[in-house]
């Protein structure tokens, strides 16, 4: 039913349809039962080949692009997040599953070779969906460390500051890009970055509708959070950062009781440690009495 739908790309959904490739992707994605790994498995296990061999075929990278409806977005929404959410506790636990995710990068790697090849310039505005769900789920791999090792063997660095490039300051495109840079670069290559005003603006814009989102936004915070603190190696970010007052965000990050203890508060925290080393803001933290407060207790 997915290959059906995903080939037609109809205005709307049939009840069935939505069924099956929204609503029960959707509740088993957010499943917090005991049988949750188990069942993410056999999902994983009975899916990912077909899904791979299915996204191959479709997509060559080459033009023309079919742009994405808005049912094919939520499709593939939907279908990312049941496969590939490894930021919802989500492990890899078998050397099968950890196979298919390889063979997925290569396909995905492979069309967006395609993709900048054929748009050295600027990327055709029909392709940039398409683009922006292979960056998410390459990012989605960044969270296993296994996967982590091969994403940096297949030198991806050209190929995202490429897509940067190229994207249109689209901004979906360039946040899953540096948060992958920030996983695949060393910590050199990190210091080298460009344009850190850029990358600091799309931080700290998708940081704040995080915030403002609630629950549903928790694990974009999460692991915009986690990123971010890689990229404060860079001292023009950390400038950035100070200077675009994003300071204010990891402060209600770090200090509301709202937010989770290790994945929002300590990264934040973490963050605003990285700041510190400018010595004005050093000041601005030790006046911040309900920061101090906070760190003595």
């Amino acid at each position: 039913m997915f290959q059906k739908v995903a080939k037609e790309q109809p205005q709307y959904l049939s009840n069935e349809q939505r069924t099956i490739l929204v609503y029960y992707p959707n509740e088993i994605t957010w499943y917090q039962g005991d049988k949750r790994q188990e069942i993410i498995e056999r999902i994983r296990r009975t899916h990912l080949k077909w899904f791979n061999n299915w996204l191959g075929k479709q997509y060559t990278g080459l033009p023309p692009y079919l742009k994405w409806s808005s049912v094919m977005n939520d499709l593939m929404l939907h279908a990312t997040n049941l496969f590939f959410r490894m930021d919802l506790d989500n492990l890899t636990t078998s050397n099968d599953t950890r196979h298919a995710f390889r063979q997925i990068i290569n396909t995905i790697k492979r069309i967006i070779v395609n993709i900048n090849k054929s748009n050295p310039i600027i990327i055709d505005p029909a392709a940039i969906p398409l683009v922006r769900g292979l960056l998410l789920i390459l990012f989605y791999f960044t969270l296993d460390n296994e996967l982590v090792i091969y994403l940096k063997s297949l030198q991806l660095v050209d190929l995202m500051n490429a897509l940067i490039l190229t994207s249109d300051n689209d901004d979906e495109i360039h946040l899953q890009a540096y948060r992958i840079l920030a996983v695949i670069m060393t910590e050199t290559d990190i210091k080298q970055l460009q344009n850190s005003n850029r990358i600091t603006s799309v931080f700290i814009n998708f940081i704040k509708d995080a915030i403002d989102g609630g629950v549903p936004y928790e694990a974009r915070l999460h692991n915009s959070l986690r990123s971010l603190k890689v990229l404060t190696q860079h001292d023009q970010i950390r400038e950035e950062l100070i200077e675009q007052q994003g300071h204010s965000l990891f402060l209600r990050c770090a200090l509301e009781d709202q937010f989770n203890s290790l994945k929002t508060k300590l990264p934040a925290l973490q963050i605003l440690l990285a700041l510190a080393f400018n010595k004005d803001f050093a000041t601005i933290l030790k006046d911040n009495n309900i920061f101090m407060d906070h760190i003595r207790h």
